[in-house]
Order: C-alpha cells, then sequence, then structure tokens
C-alpha cells in the first residue's frame, strides 16, 4: 500500500514542483478552503490551543488567528512541495539569513555549534536555507515519516542543499561515533516531549512539557547554542536571525537553556501568531496525563 500510494502521489508532486509560486498559492487556497470549512481539520484542536495560549484575547481575535493559521497551512503546505523542485538561488532570495557571522567565528574558531528553531515559519524551507549557507557543515535530525519510500524521498531532497539528514533516533549513537568531528547541528525543539523525560516550562501562558535532547547534547558535547528567529516579510518570503541562547549551557542551571529557547520561542509566536503550527497536539501531556506532571529541573 505504501508503494501504491507513493507511485500514485509522486510524479503528482513532481509536476508541481514546476509550478511558478503564484500558481501554487492558488493550489494552497483550495487546500485551505478544504481543510477548514470542509473537513474542518483539528480545527477544534486548534480552537483549544489558541484558547489556553491567549485567554485574554476576544473570541473575534482567536477566530481570526485561526483562519489565518489555515490560510498560512495551505500556502505552507505548496512552499514545501515547491521545495521538490529544481535548485535554484530562489531559496536565497526568499529566505534569507541574518546575523550569522558568529556562526562563522566559531566554526573557524573549531567550536560546536547549535542552531534551535520551532514549528514556525516554512521550517522546511530554512533548513534548506541553513544547508545553502553552511554546506556539508550541518547535521539536521528528523522524524522518519511512514511511508519509507516518501522518507527516502524528503531525505534526498533535504541533503541536497547541503544538510546531513540523521533520524532522531540515531542521533546519540551518531554524535558519540563522530565525538572527534566539528558540525553545526540544526535542531527543531519545541515538539511533544517523550512522556518519561522532559523539563515542565512556562509556554504560552501554560505548563508545557519542553524536551531535554536539545539541551543534553549541548552540554554534553559543548555547543554553543544560536536561536534562529524567524520572520515572514510577505507571502513566500522569510528571514531567520541567529542570537546566541547560550555560551556554555554546562554551566548554567540544568533547564535553563531549555526555558530560554521556550521563551524566545513564544516572543516570535506572540507577535505573529498565525505562523506557528497551532494543529499539533503539543499540550498532549498537560492536557491528557491523568496526573499533573512534575518538574523535572
Amino acid at each position: 500500500m505504501h508503494l501504491l500510494v507513493y507511485l500514485l502521489a509522486y510524479p503528482f508532486m513532481r509536476v508541481l514542483a514546476w509550478f511558478p509560486m503564484p500558481w501554487l498559492y492558488f493550489i494552497g487556497r483550495s487546500i485551505y478552503f478544504t481543510l477548514y470549512h470542509v473537513t474542518g481539520y483539528r480545527k477544534e484542536l486548534v480552537w483549544s490551543n489558541l484558547q489556553r495560549s491567549f485567554p485574554d484575547l476576544p473570541e473575534e481575535k482567536l477566530l481570526e488567528i485561526r483562519r489565518k493559521y489555515y490560510r498560512f497551512l495551505g500556502d505552507l503546505f505548496m512552499e514545501t512541495i515547491k521545495s521538490m523542485g529544481p535548485i535554484d538561488r530562489s531559496i536565497d532570495r526568499r529566505f534569507q539569513l541574518y546575523g550569522y557571522e558568529p556562526i562563522e567565528e566559531d566554526w573557524a574558531a573549531g567550536k560546536n555549534v547549535m542552531i534551535v528553531l520551532g514549528h514556525y515559519g516554512n521550517w522546511e524551507w530554512g533548513a534548506n536555507a541553513l544547508g545553502r549557507k553552511f554546506k556539508g557543515r550541518v547535521m539536521a535530525p528528523y522524524a522518519p515519516l511512514k511511508n519509507p519510500y516518501f522518507n527516502k524521498m524528503m531525505v534526498n531532497y533535504r541533503s541536497r542543499s547541503g544538510l546531513s539528514p540523521v533520524p532522531k533516533r540515531k542521533l546519540f549513537p551518531v554524535l558519540d561515533s563522530t565525538s572527534g568531528q566539528q558540525r553545526i547541528l540544526a535542531l527543531i525543539a519545541d515538539q511533544s516531549p517523550n512522556p518519561h523525560r522532559y523539563y515542565l516550562v512556562d509556554f504560552l501562558q501554560q505548563p508545557t512539557a519542553a524536551v531535554k535532547g536539545m539541551e543534553s547534547i549541548a552540554r554534553k558535547y559543548n555547543y554553543k547554542v544560536y536561536f534562529a528567529s524567524t520572520r515572514l516579510h510577505r507571502r513566500g518570503y522569510y528571514s531567520a536571525t541567529f542570537e546566541l541562547l547560550s555560551g556554555n549551557p554546562s554551566a548554567e542551571p540544568e533547564g535553563a537553556m531549555t526555558a530560554a529557547f521556550m521563551k524566545r520561542l513564544e516572543k516570535d509566536i506572540v507577535a505573529y501568531p498565525n505562523y506557528y503550527l497551532w494543529s499539533h497536539n503539543r499540550w498532549k501531556l498537560t492536557t491528557n496525563s491523568k496526573k499533573p506532571l512534575q518538574k523535572s529541573l
């Protein structure tokens, strides 16, 4: 079945990837209409997440954010399809990087660097831009897709930009076996964590379980950590600005770097909330747990 789905969908996606962006955005509006008005894809989850995150906003404002989020989701889907097309320099125009000079200086000084970001804006294009800027130096863990054929396809496309994708379950073994090699590690670090391994932090006005892996890696392998603050300037045009999050994570109290990352990501979300991944069940541990989570700091 996985192969059949792949054989049916792949040619269609490849053709779409050659379309100009205005055409793709037109299709994206159809996706928005279907998800929002026809199927109601995760509308209740999105609504619940927004209500808990912005309890002081009126209902009309929350409805506006939810509607704009689904419009952005349609655009995001088509932008991801576009990344399957031919590699050209358009990504340099559509996703620009600022403030990366300290990272280059750290690399020249022989230091390991970690770049952390959230599911905000177009993280797929962001990873592509990182791969092109720091070609051959960036390792990026990923969650394998259930369909092995689509998974192989995504790994191949991400590798084209200069990234080195690694399945997230193999990340620590790879880091251990290559501990003497200098690298830049790019991590999306705002996903819901393992229920037995987390930090409990304040994020968007509610207790939130946060992954421990980012901080554990930074401490163990001595990484300088930068946050990539992403911004959408206009449709299809993004930028990321790098800000030092921690120069020496092992010298800080346990959990401090994780809390700082979540707080910095929160700032971007509050400024432009419709570009965050609200349809992800981000707070499933705190909302579905039969007993309150305990601070694990």
